[in-house]
């Protein structure tokens, strides 16, 4: 039976990690995104599920635009598969990719919009 295609490289070298962490950075730290995560917050009003479920949808919009610039699927099957490339032992390891991760996970953390008064 033929090979199913795969959903990204089937290695990633450390700069290229970075790079994609770079753009990902960029996209989610975005105006744009910022905002829609507030509006996704607000309309979820306490419903963590719905939250939840909002929210991932946003990512991946994100997500599904910058992963095959890198050799990625555009797809949760791409996400899937660069997370597990993010977990080898050589990407584990750097500082730079825990660093910009770290960074990545901030920005993606549903809050309620500020207060304006």
């Amino acid at each position: 039976a033929p090979k199913a295609p795969s959903a990204g490289p089937p290695e990633l070298e450390l700069d290229a990690a970075l790079a994609l962490q770079r753009d990902l950075l960029v996209a989610f730290a975005s105006e744009e995104f910022q905002s829609s995560l507030r509006e996704v917050c607000a309309a979820s009003a306490g419903d963590s599920k719905n939250l939840r479920i909002e929210r991932q949808k946003l990512i991946l919009g994100v997500q599904s635009q910058v992963l095959p610039k890198h050799g990625f699927e555009g797809s949760a099957m791409g996400v899937m598969h660069m997370l597990r490339l993010f977990g080898s032992p050589a990407l584990a390891a750097s500082e730079e990719v825990q660093r910009i991760g770290v960074e990545i996970d901030g920005l993606l953390q549903a809050r309620a919009p500020e207060a304006t008064d």
